[in-house]
This record gives C-alpha cells, structure tokens and sequence, in this order.
C-alpha cells in the first residue's frame, strides 16, 4: 500500500521536531489505514498521528483540515498518499525552517514524468510558482501564514487546487525553493475524483487515464489561477493567459501521439466547450497537429520540451 512507502520512508528519521498526521478521509479502506499507522508507530523514531474524518470531505477541505489542525505545529508540509520521502534530506530541511523561518516552501520533486526543480525562481511570485504549486507534495506552510478570509473559504470550498491559491495568497519576500530532491513521486496511487461524495458532480475527472482528462481538470485551475492572481497579482494574468496557451499547446501533442485521429477531433471539439481562457491564436496550432503525422509531433513535441520545458507540469 502506498501509505506504508510513505512511512517507510521515514523510517531512518529520528528527530523530536517531526511528527506524521495521517489525514484519513473516511475511505472504504479506513480500517486498513488505521492498522498501518498503529503498526508504524511502533516501528518509526518519530510521533504518527492517526487522523481520520467521519464524513467524506473531499480533496481540498481535507487538504485544508491538514494545515488548520496543525495549531501547534510552526510548519506542516504536504505529501500526497502516492508519494514519499527521500530521508537523507529531512535534517537538512528542517534546519532550514529553523534558519529562515519562511513563509512557504516549495521542495523539489522527481519523478519519471513531472519534475519541480526551482531553477527558474527569482525570488519573487511568478507563473513558473503557481504551476509549481500544482504539485503539492513538498509545498510547506508556516502555519501562522494559512488565514482564509470566509469568502475565500466560500470560493474554495467547491475547488481541487486550494494550494495554489495557499501558496499565492501567503507568498513573500520569505518564501523560498528548498535546494535538494526532498520528494519523490510514485505516482500509483488510485484516483478518487469524482468517486467520492462531495466531487462526484466533478464526473469528468473519474477516468485519469482518459488523454482528455488533463484537459477537464484545467476549468478547475484556471477558476483558481484567475482568482488569486486578480487577488493578489493582476499585473500577472496576461503572462499567465500567454503561458497557459503555450501549455495547451503541449496537452494536444500529447493527445495527438497517445491517441488516433478521431479521439484528437474529440479533444478539439471538447475544447471548445470547456470554454477555457487562452489566446486563441494558438488553436492555430492545435488544428496544424491534426495534418502532420504522429512521428513527426512525436520529434516536434521531444525538441520543444528538451528546449523549452519547465517544471510544473
């Protein structure tokens, strides 16, 4: 089970500064989950909280019991239940908290298909954070930093990317990229989207092995992206309306080399009822993978991402 890799991971850590809480969310697999916690607090040098929901609250409001039940906490980071620990790093890491004392950290991120490497940041708030913060294994709060105003409660309440807008919100001059590979990615846990009983309205989202199911998720992001950079960054939108075209483009090349012609014509015609925001000068180039052939995007897509790709996703 993923979870037991999780804490596995953390067998070697042994610090009176670092403790597990387990976020169940009334799963079918509660039972099993509350085994697994029970049987690593015994075995793991550091405390392990077990933390299960009555109720089914979903992706964000579970995310969100994470970072608001932690009062005691100064720092709690994020890690999806799919993900883990590379320990070598936790000292490192933590000593870090205690010198910097950030607001927010974002910690890089390996895995075989998506990396977050910070290469790019600057030190302030730009659109390479926000899609870094898409990942939110790694991301790391100071837990005095995560006030919501009640409307934006309100407005996330029905959202599945509260971090990004945690992360724009609570961004300063004292946020910071972690330097080394903190996180690793096992990316094989099962999806509950649009299973569950607060996101089964988000029906689209079920099948994540779908090549149009990227594509759905995007509405959600944007609804959030829209939202916090109006909020807190409006001079960002129209670098983050540009950047995203230019994503879109990406997310078609690789519908048009995992799939055939009809589920490409599919794609496009569900694009234009998704009613996303983008320069539309770049449908242009949607519609042109449609005549070349599928080894010829195939070279296309590999020289444009070895040239130009960052991290994010």
């Amino acid at each position: 089970m993923e979870l037991e890799r999780a804490l596995l991971s953390l067998s070697k850590v042994s610090r009176n500064d670092v403790c597990v809480s387990v976020y169940e969310d009334c799963s079918p697999n509660q039972a099993e989950i509350e085994r697994i916690c029970e049987t690593y607090s015994k075995k793991l040098s550091i405390d392990l909280v077990f933390m299960p929901s009555p109720v089914n609250l979903g992706y964000d409001k579970n995310l969100w019991r994470a970072l608001t039940d932690e009062s005691e906490a100064e720092y709690v980071m994020l890690l999806s239940d799919d993900d883990f620990i590379d320990p070598k790093h936790i000292d490192q890491f933590v000593d870090m908290l205690y010198a910097s004392k950030p607001d927010v950290v974002i910690s890089p991120y390996i895995a075989e298909t998506l990396y977050r490497e910070g290469y790019h940041y600057s030190g302030d708030y730009s659109i390479d954070v926000l899609y870094d913060s898409i990942l939110f294994s790694g991301l790391t709060f100071k837990v005095s930093k995560t006030s919501l105003r009640e409307d934006e409660v309100r407005f996330l309440s029905n959202s599945i990317y509260v971090q990004v807008f945690l992360v724009c919100k609570h961004w300063s001059e004292n946020s910071l990229y972690f330097k080394n590979p903190l996180v690793i990615a096992g990316s094989d846990g099962e999806n509950y989207f649009g299973k569950s009983e607060v996101s089964s309205h988000m029906d689209t989202l079920k099948d994540r092995t779908d090549l149009m199911s990227n594509l759905y998720y995007q509405k959600y992001l944007q609804r959030v992206a829209y939202r916090c950079l109006g909020d807190f960054y409006p001079s960002l939108i129209a670098n983050y309306t540009a950047n995203y075209s230019k994503r879109l483009v990406s997310h078609f090349f690789r519908v048009r080399m995992g799939g055939s012609y009809l589920s490409f014509v599919r794609a496009t015609f569900e694009l234009s009822k998704i009613n996303l925001t983008y320069n539309k000068i770049y449908l242009l180039f949607i519609l042109a993978l449609f005549v070349l052939p599928k080894s010829f995007v195939r070279f296309l897509h590999n020289l444009l991402i070895s040239k130009y790709r960052v991290s994010g996703g």
